[in-house]
């Protein structure tokens, strides 16, 4: 892949391939979604991508809307798809533009928040636009889906898309032993489709180790002395 702007040739590592190609299989064969569980500053922007133009190869699919859930972000997530290909998604400055892009069979690529895209489905004056593609077979691919993804948006945007799979990017899913109204990521998507976690990304060199400074009494049974520092580094 050749990054537009910088004329670069961009490889992808294997992890991503292996995660793009991952969503595209569920997609081919079942209709269920899914998550993919990514260590944050791994690259999950290239990664989904790719697994969107995989998609889009697909005759079956009608449309991938990838969603995030800040207006900072929908901005950047369209410079970095159209780096990634030029010209590959335009913006959605208001829900106007997105109802215009959903309701256009040759935008097959949309980039949104999911503030306008509940929007779209919640105000009269889209409703026929909307009601016109409700079943088609429209992929949606959420941005760190560990957030904003558990209220009545996300709900609404499942019980109308009635022909859709949803699919998620985290570096933090919602588990059992933290799940938010006892709602886990797997619960909201289905299962993990590819797994690259923060140890995996610190062994490869991906992403940068860290330490961690703890501050505090010792706890009963230690013989760490009150007020003790002492640093982890993951390896």
């Amino acid at each position: 892949m050749i990054h537009e702007t910088d004329g670069i040739l961009m490889l992808m590592r294997s992890y991503q391939v292996e995660a793009a190609e991952a969503i595209t299989r569920q997609v081919e064969r079942s209709r269920e979604g899914g998550y993919i569980w990514h260590a944050t500053g791994s690259g999950k922007t290239l990664t989904s991508f790719k697994a969107a133009q995989n998609l889009l190869a697909l005759p079956k699919v009608a449309k991938v809307v990838f969603v995030v859930d800040r207006a900072d972000l929908d901005y950047q997530t369209i410079q970095e798809f159209n780096r990634f290909e030029k010209g590959s998604v335009d913006a959605t400055d208001n829900t106007r533009a997105l109802v215009r892009q959903l309701g256009d069979p040759d935008t097959r690529l949309v980039v949104t928040t999911i503030q306008k895209l509940n929007t779209a489905l919640s105000r009269e004056r889209h409703a026929a636009v909307m009601e016109r593609i409700k079943d088609d077979r429209i992929v949606f691919i959420f941005d760190e889906c560990h957030r904003s993804q558990f209220g009545e948006a996300h709900g609404r945007i499942r019980t109308h898309f009635k022909a859709a799979q949803m699919f998620g990017f985290t570096g933090t899913p919602i588990l059992a032993k933290n799940a938010v109204q006892s709602r886990t990521t797997k619960d909201l998507f289905g299962e993990c489709l590819h797994r690259y976690i923060l140890t995996d990304a610190i062994r490869d060199a991906n992403v940068l180790p860290f330490a961690v400074e703890y501050w505090g009494p010792a706890e009963a049974g230690t013989t760490t002395r009150p007020g003790a520092t002492f640093t982890s580094t993951p390896m």
